[in-house]
């Protein structure tokens, strides 16, 4: 067929075209045109896909056949190459995504919905933001050891004991999720039993030496104020 008679075609089905063994156009019923390779390779018949028409012009159609066709001569599935590297590509985009690429997915994918607070949703990136992305969100999702998480909670362990406590389970729910959609593999750094408590100092050994000031009652309001924006079992049993 020539250029003029490929473009006119109209019936849905395929077409051979010639010029290439097993080169059809594939109109579809809603008129998606395509170019289709039909061949055999390795004893399975395979209907390989070489663009859409007329965005592939025929005589580009028929240069993709006469490679493919080169291909199954020198054993090589195209179907499975193909897929293979699609695989591969999504595994160099995976190894490539950081921690704060990481964590502002998760905060995005409605993992916080059950969290019915607007405030806790909020402190929930606050957190992280504050103080795990300066410090480990450039790195590469995949690397993330036990030392970076460390790393993290090491400034504020003794300071803002509670406030680290927290940013270590957020990051732990963080790197789980991620585990679970395949983003990376191997134990959870952040996890607490049998990992990080075997090396964080313990909280009791930074035990407070000299008593807090007593409250004086003209502060009350606004210590009471500045207590019901604080969270935790304790704020609330003090409250």
């Amino acid at each position: 067929m020539s250029a003029i008679e490929v473009k006119r075609l109209v019936e849905p089905g395929f077409h051979a075209v010639g010029g290439v063994p097993g080169l059809h156009l594939r109109i579809n019923d809603g008129e998606g045109r395509s170019w289709i390779l039909r061949s055999t390779v390795n004893g399975k018949r395979r209907d390989i896909g070489l663009g859409g028409f007329p965005d592939v012009s025929l005589a580009l159609a028929r240069e993709a056949a006469r490679g493919t066709r080169e291909q199954i001569r020198s054993g090589v599935d195209p179907v499975e190459e193909r897929k293979e590297a699609r695989r591969q590509l999504v595994r160099e985009q995976k190894n490539g995504i950081t921690m704060a690429e990481t964590i502002e997915q998760y905060l995005t994918s409605g993992k916080l919905d059950a969290l019915s607070n607007v405030k806790h949703q909020a402190q929930w990136r606050s957190t992280l933001e504050t103080y795990a992305v300066p410090l480990i969100g450039e790195k590469r999702l995949v690397d993330i050891d036990v030392s970076d998480i460390k790393e993290v909670l090491d400034p504020i362990w003794q300071s803002k004991h509670e406030t680290a406590t927290r940013v270590r389970s957020r990051l732990e729910a963080v790197l789980s999720w991620a585990a679970v959609n395949e983003l990376r593999s191997g134990e959870n750094p952040a996890r607490w039993k049998g990992n990080l408590k075997e090396l964080m100092p313990s909280f009791k050994t930074a035990a407070i030496k000299d008593h807090q000031p007593a409250l004086r009652v003209s502060d009350a309001h606004g210590w009471y104020s500045a207590l019901t924006q604080r969270e935790g079992v304790a704020a609330r049993a003090l409250e």
